[in-house]
């Protein structure tokens, strides 16, 4: 006989670790459908060689990722189930800790009132409103929100929304108010003024 007797323990040992094979080759799989793997790495007779995944989604998911933007995508109950490192940025939260939760938490609750509205409204077309979104250290960030609610059959009635920082623009636009009314009291001054450095 050409085949060898083998033993119950090593039998055991064989489905082990063809179960271990199998539960990897099961997060693979899994990792390359929710896009979180860009290329795979195969052994071969000749080496290893690197496949590159390309797919319709892979330019816009790098896009995404890569913006100065924050980018959101929230389910229909408003928790956020998408969102990319730049609203991580902005809000100053750990992404992991904005993943699964609610939006409205980083909302008052009257922005969040009239944010919905305003979604539900215009379920086919850009929304945008400004608002203040609250901090990790509870400071406002004043920011702007353009949002496009998403009907489907798969996605049900899921918001994307594009998160764009404004306190550099309010900064500037405070300035500006400051110096057109220094200007504005110099014109109307009767006396000559001399500032001196």
């Amino acid at each position: 006989m050409g085949i060898k007797a083998r033993t119950r323990r090593d039998l055991l040992q064989e489905i082990e670790r063809l179960q271990a094979r199998v539960a990897e080759a099961e997060e693979t799989l899994l990792a390359i459908r929710e896009g979180a793997v860009d290329a795979l790495v195969v052994s071969t007779e000749s080496g290893e060689r690197v496949y590159t995944l390309t797919g319709a989604d892979y330019p816009y998911r790098l896009l995404v990722e890569t913006m100065m933007e924050g980018a959101v995508t929230l389910d229909e109950n408003g928790t956020v189930f998408y969102c990319n490192q730049s609203l991580a940025q902005i809000i100053r939260h750990p992404l992991d800790a904005i993943l699964g939760r609610p939006f409205q938490e980083h909302l008052n609750r009257e922005d969040w009132t009239r944010f919905e509205a305003q979604v539900r409204k215009g379920s086919h077309s850009c929304t945008r409103m400004e608002t203040c979104l609250r901090a990790s250290d509870q400071t406002l960030v004043p920011v702007l929100l353009s949002a496009s609610r998403r009907e489907g059959m798969e996605t049900g009635g899921t918001v994307c929304m594009v998160v764009t920082d404004l306190t550099k623009q309010k900064r500037d636009e405070a300035i500006l108010a400051s110096l057109q009314v220094m200007g504005q009291i110099l014109d109307q001054t009767s006396e000559i003024l001399i500032i001196c450095n």
